[in-house]
């Protein structure tokens, strides 16, 4: 007679640690320092378990970004809905929805480790950029403002700074630094 334990299959939940951990893992070691060996201990899985749902290093890499890409822009998309002034509305979102972000806890790890990819992985910050350009469009801004990029770089500068963990900027220092360059959006 087997008695032997046998877990409970929950796919959703191992597939969410195991984003979970590779997001973790990302941050805390970049992207070039991420095994799946590493990640399926994290996880708490076996190795063939993490395989089962991402069969590469380069799928579990994508499904982290997709998800993360995924969910800034429905946060973009929740504060553009609530701007009334069209100009500059969705850099201010864009600036406004990477300080939230930071601001959450497991959120920020997927967003630290979608930016330290992005750092090393040109398809990723390719599609990153064109997403973002596509959004600049579509909501109406000049892809040849100034005030514009400056406004968007200075936000990713905050993003990359908090992903490095070398930030030395207190929540009250972002929060001025953020209400300017929001201030500043009006102007595109």
């Amino acid at each position: 007679m087997d008695n032997a334990y046998k877990r409970k299959k929950q796919p959703q939940q191992v597939r969410a640690q195991v984003l979970q951990a590779a997001a973790e893992v990302i941050a805390s070691r970049g992207l070039a320092g991420m095994t799946l060996d590493l990640v399926a201990r994290k996880a708490g899985v076996s190795k063939g378990g993490l395989l089962h749902h991402f069969p590469s290093k380069q799928h579990l890499v994508d499904e982290i970004f997709d998800s993360e890409r995924q969910a800034f822009a429905d946060t973009c998309a929740r504060l553009m809905a609530d701007d009334p002034d069209p100009r500059g509305r969705f850099t201010r979102a864009y600036v406004q929805t990477i300080v939230f972000r930071l601001s959450k806890g497991i959120e920020s790890e997927f967003l630290d480790a979608c930016c330290l990819s992005m750092a090393g992985d040109k398809p990723l910050s390719s599609s990153w950029r064109e997403w973002v350009l596509g959004q600049i469009v579509a909501h109406g801004e000049s892809l040849d403002s100034v005030l514009g990029r400056m406004i968007r770089y200075a936000a990713e500068g905050v993003w990359l700074e908090d992903a490095m963990g070398v930030s030395s900027l207190t929540s009250e220092e972002r929060r001025t630094l953020v209400d300017h360059l929001v201030r500043l959006s009006h102007d595109i």
